[in-house]
């Protein structure tokens, strides 16, 4: 309360009166503000994007639940096959779109279709992914859920398909480009071999990173932005070798530069070139070349040089001529398919064998 002494003209009880009502007003002043923490600035960030993203439950967009089957490629080798009855305009599919099927069991994974002609089908109940699809994204479950997406949510940023039995040239590059950007983008799956039968029998999705989220996804839809990176499994790859007057002087370390490239020959096979046995998609055949250019100077045998020796400033005609007798050698060090490779040790062995011979 207030310890002033009442003035001379007031009472008591009107002093009381007055000092009660001060009090009532103090209580009602607004308290003093809390700081905001920044994990709670954070939430209400978050809750606000959330709101604009779903204002309300209604504007959620909502899937239809299907039941999911299974299907052989002997039955038919499209990777999704979808129900006659989802197919528009009577059906919740609108023609020619993107549509996401969500596991309930695994909410996030990421598996799309095209509601196109082609990929429906009046013999299957809701949904019906291919075996070796299903058993590759460890989908289990009986009834999913369809739910029709963006196309940015399905957008690949990077595609590494590796092609077999067959050399790959510029222009089918282009034409299996162009084949992956039909219908507004294709969606390829890394669990097939056939995502452009139409030009090659068989192929394999090696690596696919998303575009919304940057990490490896098994399915997506190629755009023109998407960076494709095609690669061939069956190539004829052939290591040449070339054998000169250098390759027998001593270096620094005391080594002849032969045995210095054996090494770096070593690294080769065993960084590049040495395939699993075990992959059997992969047909690399390698040969591995010993080439040079034997010639006679003033009766003495040897190999040409390298690198060129400076021309002499004294002119031709003050030049003798000197005969040369050259010869070509090359010898196949060995040859065969890339997964028969034997090992490192036993193929610089070979190597060197060849070398040998030719320092005399």
């Amino acid at each position: 309360g207030d310890r002033r002494r009442p003035p001379a003209a007031c009472s008591r009880r009107q002093w009381g009166g007055e000092a009660t009502a001060l009090g009532a007003r103090a209580m009602e002043l607004p308290g003093r503000r809390k700081r905001a923490t920044f994990s709670s600035t954070l939430v209400q960030q978050l809750e606000r994007r959330s709101a604009a993203q779903y204002p309300a439950d209604d504007a959620k967009p909502a899937g239809k639940s299907v039941p999911c089957a299974r299907h052989d490629e002997r039955e038919s080798k499209v990777p999704v096959l979808l129900s006659k009855t989802l197919e528009g305009p009577g059906g919740p599919l609108a023609p020619n779109k993107l549509v996401r099927i969500v596991s309930k069991k695994t909410p996030s994974l990421r598996l799309y279709a095209r509601a196109h002609a082609d990929n429906f089908s009046s013999s299957v109940r809701g949904v019906s992914v291919l075996s070796t699809i299903a058993e590759n994204m460890k989908l289990l479950d009986k009834e999913v859920e369809i739910l029709q997406v963006e196309k940015e949510e399905v957008e690949l940023s990077q595609v590494v398909m590796v092609l077999f039995e067959r050399y790959i040239s510029k222009r089918d590059i282009w034409h299996m480009h162009l084949e992956l950007m039909r219908d507004d983008g294709q969606v390829i799956y890394s669990a097939i071999d056939h995502n452009l039968k139409e030009h090659i029998p068989r192929s394999r999705i090696e690596k696919m990173i998303s575009n919304d989220t940057g990490e490896k996804v098994f399915c997506g839809r190629v755009t023109p932005s998407t960076k494709v990176l095609f690669k061939s499994a069956c190539v004829n790859m052939v290591v040449l070798i070339q054998v000169s007057a250098e390759a027998f002087a001593f270096g620094l370390s005391g080594r002849p530069y032969y045995e210095i490239l054996l090494d770096c020959l070593g690294q080769l096979v065993d960084k590049s070139l040495r395939v699993p046995a075990a992959d059997s998609r992969n047909g690399h055949y390698l040969r591995i070349v010993l080439f040079g250019r034997r010639q006679s100077r003033g009766g003495g045998p040897g190999f040409e040089r390298a690198i060129s020796q400076p021309e002499s400033p004294q002119s031709d005609k003050d030049q003798d001529p000197i005969e040369t007798d050259a010869t070509d050698f090359y010898e196949v060090a060995w040859e065969g398919v890339a997964k028969a490779l034997p090992p490192t040790q036993q193929l610089l062995q070979r190597t060197r064998q060849v070398f040998s011979p030719l320092q005399e």
